[in-house]
């Protein structure tokens, strides 16, 4: 969207933009230095070239495969990555939201179902994925975190063996470079975290007033029982804290997607052949049912790649199924309609899962005065906390809370609405006039484990996808929801909130206007209307739907999926760093496959 479009939005957009632009400067970054480290060799594949394993998408998953399994000398390994290096927008943390819907997004957007999202402009959804190096940790909102024990202990009790909790805390941990002392230094935290692996984890400092308003708003948290935890990666997850990213802490914070962690240590390997612009259009697979090898276009042309013992399809949960139907892996009916003979007939992209999120407002003090504050560059650009609850109080947790703080009348909530969120013009501006009246705290109250389904369909190989969010379809869905939010209601009755009279920020909601305002039904409408992603699809090739327990791929032989998409059932959270844990354990499970598991190292 250009900014000419946003019409009232534009002046306030501007100003923030343009407080970026002369804020660069001053940057204690060695920008052309850190853009330096991803710059990949230059290299001449010759068409036909065969490896052991060739490794299609160099996302959060395949940057992490391709990096392990080159860790051996004599194992040869293609990574095919459709776009190119990450670009400095992705490298400093607060410039992260430029990032959407530039050529490093694959820019595709939700069908609008005329049911769910319709407070989304045009009723769609960008779905925002990262098409370069790093995928989608090089564009993602770098939040760090595991989930809780239940929800891979349930992989493991639906026969899935070897994703039971125990099994894949070490491949968290191997994954992990903690840098917050506070939790290394805590005895009863230690034996969950890891301070060696590539994978910096931090939590960034934020200025000292917003430092204050965060542990107001902890405090206000543990008034209605969300209690404060030191670390949700730790022996706990219910509660609340302040958020691990996957940011360093070093002189010079950076973002530390898999780019930077995986492959900037790996790329100068000489048997590991990084090919960047090369889009897969088909793996190869014989009469036998074996994958041999993969189709790639390279600047327009078309290259044959082979592989001796695998191909491992990373492309994201949104992509791999678009891969493997166009090689003739998915339901016969799919298949039959785009005129591909059926190799495995398997439910490849239905089934999507996804978190999605409803915000609600709360309106905070109207006397500090109007702020148009410095962008961080060093952290994601508003100062957020992270939290969980169960609506029974005990075990896995039901809801994620993602609260974030704005100063009164800030630009950056102006163009978060609009541009980060996509709402429509109604809703955006009755939150900014809300917003130049009080500081806002904006809480994304995120449903964790939906019981609504929805798929991707491909109704054509030269197109993208088709994105059904299946957002409430399941109407009990609505019940969770609605539950959370009269939790999270409660935060006005608090002593901190009581001090200025906090209320809800009224969207404009036409939809809801015949409906008691603030009633069950109202919210129900409001969550309908307003739900949209956290950008983390996954289940689209569900492990014992279309790959078993070792990722392998049901009736082909030598092909297998490792990336969210394998998930059988979502983490409690924010779905990197699980998917980084799969990379790990999958890997190890590769090599011990091939090469023994004499070369597989983990942390105890």
């Amino acid at each position: 969207m250009l900014i000419g479009e946003l019409g009232a939005f534009g002046s306030l957009i501007y100003t923030f933009l343009s407080r970026i632009a002369a804020n660069l400067s001053q940057v204690p970054y060695s920008l052309e230095a850190t853009q330096y480290e991803f710059k990949l060799p230059r290299l001449s594949i010759q068409d036909g070239a065969t490896f052991d394993f060739i490794v299609v998408g160099a996302g959060s998953a395949g940057a992490v495969v391709a990096s392990r399994l080159s860790e051996l000398p004599e194992c040869r390994v293609l990574l095919l990555e459709a776009g190119a290096e990450p670009p400095l927008l992705s490298v400093v943390p607060g410039l992260l939201a430029l990032l959407a819907r530039s050529e490093y997004d694959w820019n595709y957007f939700t069908v609008n179902d005329g049911y769910s999202s319709q407070g989304q402009i045009g009723g769609s959804i960008p779905y925002n994925r990262g098409k370069m190096i790093g995928g989608s940790s090089s564009n993602n909102y770098m939040m760090y975190v595991r989930g809780n024990p239940e929800d891979y202990n349930s992989w493991a009790d639906a026969g899935f063996e070897g994703w039971d909790w125990d099994t894949v805390l070490p491949y968290f941990k191997k994954s992990e470079n903690l840098q917050v002392s506070d939790v290394m230094q805590n005895r009863t935290l230690t034996d969950y975290h890891n301070t060696r692996g590539p994978l910096k984890v931090s939590r960034p400092e934020h200025e000292r007033t917003q430092e204050t308003k965060l542990e107001a708003l902890l405090q206000s948290l543990s008034e209605i029982g969300i209690e404060t935890l030191e670390d949700y990666n730790g022996p706990e997850q219910l509660g609340a804290s302040k958020n691990y990213f996957t940011i360093s802490n070093d002189r010079v914070p950076i973002r530390y997607g898999t780019a930077q962690a995986y492959i900037v240590p790996a790329k100068k390997r000489k048997n590991l052949v990084i090919l960047k612009n090369a889009l897969a259009t088909k793996i190869l697979i014989d009469s036998t049912k074996t994958a041999i090898g993969v189709e790639v276009e390279v600047n327009g042309k078309r290259n044959t790649f082979y592989a001796s013992k695998e191909v491992i399809a990373s492309a994201g949960a949104v992509d791999t199924p678009k891969l493997l139907v166009a090689s003739g892996v998915g339901a016969a009916a799919d298949l039959a309609a785009l005129g591909i003979d059926v190799v495995s007939d398997l439910p490849v992209g239905k089934d999507l899962q996804d978190h999605l999120f409803i915000p609600v407002v709360l309106s905070g003090a109207t006397d500090i005065g109007t702020a148009l504050p410095v962008v961080d560059l060093r952290t994601i650009g508003f100062p957020t906390l992270n939290g969980f609850f169960a609506l029974n109080g005990t075990g896995r947790p039901d809801l994620q809370i993602i609260p974030f703080y704005m100063d009164m009348a800030s630009p950056f909530f102006a163009f978060a609405c609009a541009n980060t969120f996509n709402f429509n013009d109604d809703i955006c501006s009755s939150l900014i006039n809300a917003n130049q009246k009080s500081e806002l705290f904006a809480i994304l109250l995120v449903l964790l484990h939906p019981k609504s389904r929805g798929e991707i369909k491909i109704r054509s190989l030269n197109s993208a996808p088709e994105i059904y969010t299946g957002y409430f379809s399941n109407a009990e869905d609505f019940d969770t929801v609605t539950a959370g939010i009269r939790r999270i209601l409660n935060l006005t009755k608090t002593e901190y909130f009581k001090g200025f009279n906090s209320e809800v920020a009224r969207a404009i909601l036409p939809a809801c206007d015949g409906l008691e305002y603030l009633s069950d039904e109202y919210w129900e409408c409001y969550a309908l209307q307003t739900g949209t992603t956290l950008y983390h699809p996954a289940g689209t090739c569900a492990m014992g739907r279309v790959v078993d327990a070792e990722l392998k791929v049901l009736g082909v032989d030598r092909l297998r999926v490792v990336d969210a998409s394998v998930f059988p059932s979502m983490p409690s959270g924010n779905t990197n760093a699980p998917t980084i844990m799969v990379a790990e354990r999958a890997s190890d499970l590769i090599k011990e496959q091939y090469y023994g598991n004499q070369n597989i190292v983990t942390v105890q």
